[in-house]
């Protein structure tokens, strides 16, 4: 199930542009970004959840460098994903929706890790922005505009095509 919201992929066309690296790091600052809300938000996680979300999270920012075990990745990938998952079925509350969101985006970054996709990639965003707007946080929805306009930057310097497409 995907954020209500979905961005059509045809308007991050320039995430396909990328070098895998970036959209990785990308993947995994939105990510980062989602995981913020957990803490600014005092969310009651689970310590073991929380732990989960943040080793695929972290994990997925090593891998963007090249720092990473794909075999740990992989692990803390199945691990944010059963999170992720599991927390379709428990959505009573808004803070579960916003928890379920961050989980998903966790998830999704550690996939884009593993694989450079372009569609990881975006539903890392995607799920970090649901999150961060369900939750009403406008500071960190900001944020991420940023790391979006960032990214589309990169993009548009590698592919000056891009430019005139914008």
């Amino acid at each position: 199930m995907h954020p209500s919201y979905l961005s059509d992929p045809s308007d991050f066309d320039f995430l396909a542009h990328l070098p895998p690296a970036e959209r990785m790091a990308f993947a995994a600052r939105c990510a980062r970004l989602a995981l913020r809300l957990l803490h600014k938000l005092s969310f009651p996680v689970v310590p073991s959840e929380r732990d989960a979300m943040e080793t695929a999270v972290r994990l997925a920012e090593e891998a963007a460098a090249n720092e990473a075990n794909p075999k740990d990745l992989e692990l803390a990938m199945q691990d944010a994903g059963r999170l992720a998952f599991a927390a379709l079925t428990q959505r009573r509350f808004r803070t579960d929706m916003v928890i379920g969101h961050v989980s998903h985006a966790a998830y999704a970054a550690a996939r884009a890790a593993l694989t450079g996709s372009r569609d990881h990639t975006q539903d890392a965003m995607d799920y970090a922005y649901e999150a961060v707007r369900t939750a009403g946080a406008r500071d960190i929805e900001r944020l991420l505009n940023e790391e979006l306009r960032r990214c589309r930057r990169t993009a548009e310097q590698l592919i000056p095509s891009l430019t005139a497409a914008s």
